[in-house]
């Protein structure tokens, strides 16, 4: 259920409303900057917080896409853990701009292995935010 206002230096507010299958609500809040210069058809989307939503698909094999939102130019950190909390891959550490990303994993180790069939989790830091999401890998 999107809502939206617009304020004369060209931004859009948009919210959106959402609930899961299992009836679970959330929001989330994005900037839509226009870039006039480039003309109308060019948009950029900035959200308003950080956040790391869950994979997709999930359970997943071989690979599997994770979205995360950056308000501000930032230093992020994305790792993945096994069930022990034993750091198996290094998926990001830079610094990245502002907007929507995602990236994907192949479920391998750092040294490129397959890893087998289980529960891994996805954790992003960044110097004012850090979030863990559950990841399943099936073969």
């Amino acid at each position: 259920y999107p809502t939206h206002t617009y304020d004369i230096s060209g931004t859009y507010f948009v919210q959106l409303y959402v609930q899961d299958i299992n009836g679970l609500n959330d929001t989330t809040s994005h900037a839509i900057i226009l870039d006039e210069s480039a003309g109308s058809e060019e948009m950029s989307s900035i959200p308003d917080k950080f956040d790391l939503h869950q994979n997709y698909p999930n359970p997943f094999n071989p690979k599997t896409k994770i979205y995360f939102d950056v308000p501000k130019i930032s230093k992020i950190n994305i790792e993945i853990f096994n069930i022990y909390g034993q750091k198996i891959q290094t998926l990001m550490n830079n610094e990245i701009q502002p907007g929507l990303h995602s990236l994907v994993w192949d479920g391998r180790d750092k040294n490129g292995k397959e890893l087998s069939s289980g529960i891994y989790f996805c954790r992003m830091r960044s110097d004012s935010f850090f979030k863990s999401q559950k990841l399943i890998l099936l073969k």
